[in-house]
């Protein structure tokens, strides 16, 4: 059973060479490394209510809690100019009194009044969206640095692509007309997503599939090649949605220990 967290099982099956395995334990189909996705973080827009409680009453700092949205691109309807799609986290909150008044103008009584009586609330949208698979990222053994245990590392292509790209604009402006509706004067607006692995929700490297020819393992987690190896964490995903994937690790590790209890029971495994 391995679970070592994506890349690390990732890096144990490459370095995992030999006679039999020459390019690493299960990757006799050529794909064992490629397809890394991670989400696509860091795109939204935030800004200040204006339509405000007025006058300091209590001391909510950082209140209330956040919101998410699901995805719903993509759904009933299609976009023309990307798959997939992606959900919002975001929130509104008011930072510790007085610190708004760093922000605030005026001066003397003025500038005091405003400080006390417009306490405001700063509300945000940030997505997470979908990454594609593709084979052109992925990672591999590099063969010139090594770890403080002398173990080889990985070395990690990965970037953003076409679509990825395509659907941080939509998200970005229909986050924008979300908050403008909501009554957020906006300030604060961004289209670049940030760099994979960023998310640290990295997964695929190791993929699933019908496929022995295409995939690392088979349904069941099991590894085409070597029947008594399983991964069962994020490297195993054939692609991502957009949501958090660690309840979906747990689901498919559970799941694959049914189909070992299983298959030992009946004396296959």
């Amino acid at each position: 059973m391995l679970c070592a967290s994506t890349l690390e099982s990732t890096r144990l099956l490459l370095l995992s060479r030999s006679r039999f395995h020459p390019n690493g334990i299960g990757n006799s189909s050529g794909v064992l490394g490629h397809y890394l996705m991670d989400h696509t973080i860091g795109c939204g827009a935030g800004g200040y209510l204006t339509r405000t409680a007025g006058r300091v009453s209590d001391w909510d700092d950082n209140r209330a809690n956040g919101i998410y949205v699901p995805r719903f691109r993509n759904l009933k309807t299609k976009r023309p100019d990307y798959i997939r799609g992606f959900g919002y986290q975001g929130g509104a909150a008011r930072g510790m009194f007085p610190g708004h008044a760093r922000s605030t103008r005026g001066y003397g009584v003025a500038f005091k009044r405003q400080v006390r009586e417009r306490w405001p609330y700063y509300a945000s949208l940030y997505t997470w969206g979908e990454m594609l698979a593709r084979a052109e990222n992925f990672v591999r053994i590099n063969g010139e640095k090594k770890d403080r245990w002398g173990i080889p590392v990985l070395h990690i292509e990965c970037r953003h692509g076409d679509n990825e790209l395509k659907m941080m604009k939509d998200a970005v402006d229909t986050a924008q007309e979300m908050l403008h509706a909501a009554g957020v004067e906006i300030t604060a607006v961004n289209y670049t997503p940030r760099p994979p692995g960023a998310c640290i929700h990295e997964i695929g490297t190791a993929r699933m599939g019908a496929d022995p020819k295409t995939s690392v393992l088979n349904p069941w987690n099991q590894c085409w090649d070597v029947k008594n190896v399983f991964v069962t964490d994020g490297a195993s995903f054939p692609s991502s949605g957009c949501a958090n994937p660690t309840l979906t690790m747990m689901a498919v590790t559970a799941r694959a220990c049914d189909y070992i209890l299983e298959k030992h029971r009946l004396g296959e495994i």
